[in-house]
């Protein structure tokens, strides 16, 4: 009988990798913000939500990787083939989208975005197909008739990002970014 391993699992490796990157500032006259990984359907999502609601520090800059989550699994890595991150911040009604721009995007999720993407590329873990699908959702929410928040509870300035890769069975060294 051949040997038997483990399979990778894979928000464990992205955790591991996403541990590198750096606090987040919204603002330069306030202090940074940790990224905040997790993983989920949307119901998964709705109550990781609402149980950060109370919390003295809000969720944000968020990184979900959505699921359902297309892995084949070989004898020591692990394919993804199309995964998604929804890079996201909490925001308001009001306000354009010129305003989006230049206060979410340009300031935290670009740059964010671009931290990602360096932490995977630089990751000796990671064999990464450098082609990335962005898709920017400005003022993202679903309202329901009553004009209540549905489906992500928080009204967020967001970027999907959906990427193909392999992550190999190593141990990780570390990250600069």
């Amino acid at each position: 009988m051949g040997v038997v391993h483990n399979p990778i699992i894979v928000e464990d490796r992205f955790q591991e990798i996403f541990n590198y990157l750096p606090d987040m500032k919204f603002d330069v006259t306030k202090p940074a913000y940790p990224i905040k990984f997790a993983y989920g359907d949307e119901d998964e999502l709705m109550i990781y939500l609402k149980t950060r609601e109370t919390e003295s520090v809000r969720p944000y800059p968020l990184i979900w990787l959505v699921y359902p989550l297309n892995e084949k699994h070989l004898k020591t890595r692990v394919e993804l083939r199309s995964a998604s991150l929804i890079l996201a911040v909490d925001t308001t009604k009001a306000g354009l989208n010129t305003e989006r721009i230049k206060l979410n995007y340009k300031t935290i999720l670009i740059p964010l975005y671009g931290n990602i993407v360096k932490a995977l590329t630089r990751a000796n873990i990671v064999n990464l197909k450098h082609e990335f699908d962005i898709i920017k959702f400005p003022n993202y929410s679903q309202e329901n008739t009553n004009g209540t928040l549905a489906k992500t509870i928080s009204r967020w300035d967001a970027l999907k990002v959906t990427f193909s890769c392999q992550i190999i069975d190593t141990c990780l060294k570390p990250i600069k970014i």
